[in-house]
């Protein structure tokens, strides 16, 4: 029989595509899980991972960094870097009303951002969101304060993401809650703000 160069050269170049693409696709399976490699709910509880795989694109190790300060001096802070992306949350204490809260952070980071409607009190911003929680200190006397008690959530997506405008807005709001609701019971708030599971649908940008 004789041979056929053509098709050995076709079957040879299909059979080179497809153990690239084999090859390939295995590498990512194999090396790129480092989000699955992190526990259910990382940073002590705060935060889900499910949340942070929306964000954070494949990477072959994902670090987690947490920090928590006591709850009279309260500091909460959530890392998760993927080395060419990154996502975290700051909690801080403050002393502020919501509207000087507010002008504070919409002259900082400028216009671009969306409020949604409700009690919730929520800037977002392409890759930064912002939460205002009520918070008085245990032990602590509400009118102590010279104008409130609060809590500053600060949620910031840096780097390459798995994906853009309003999913990313969404996503990153959602992490921001997540942690609002861990440093509401970690800082021992006298206040009891109901926090949803999930930020309030983002609509405008």
């Amino acid at each position: 029989m004789k041979r056929n160069p053509r098709r050995n050269l076709l079957v040879g170049g299909i059979g080179c595509v497809a153990l690239l693409a084999g090859a390939v696709f295995g590498y990512r399976e194999i090396y790129l899980d480092g989000i699955e490699k992190l526990p259910e709910r990382p940073c002590g509880g705060a935060v889900q991972r499910a949340t942070a795989a929306k964000i954070l694109p494949a990477a072959h190790e994902v670090k987690e960094e947490s920090h928590e300060s006591p709850a009279d001096n309260f500091f909460f802070l959530c890392s998760l870097d993927a080395g060419e992306s990154m996502i975290s949350a700051v909690v801080k204490r403050r002393d502020a009303s919501v509207a000087s809260w507010r002008d504070y952070w919409r002259k900082d980071l400028g216009t671009g951002y969306i409020e949604p409607p409700g009690t919730m009190h929520l800037l977002s911003w392409p890759t930064k969101t912002m939460i205002y929680l009520p918070c008085t200190p245990p032990g602590q006397k509400s009118e102590a304060a010279e104008t409130r008690f609060a809590l500053d959530i600060e949620a910031t997506a840096a780097g390459d993401s798995r994906v853009s405008g309003g999913a990313l807005r969404q996503a990153l709001s959602d992490f921001a809650v997540q942690a609002a609701r861990h440093a509401q019971r970690a800082a021992r708030c006298q206040e009891r703000v109901g926090l949803p599971s999930a930020a309030p649908p983002l609509r405008g940008r």
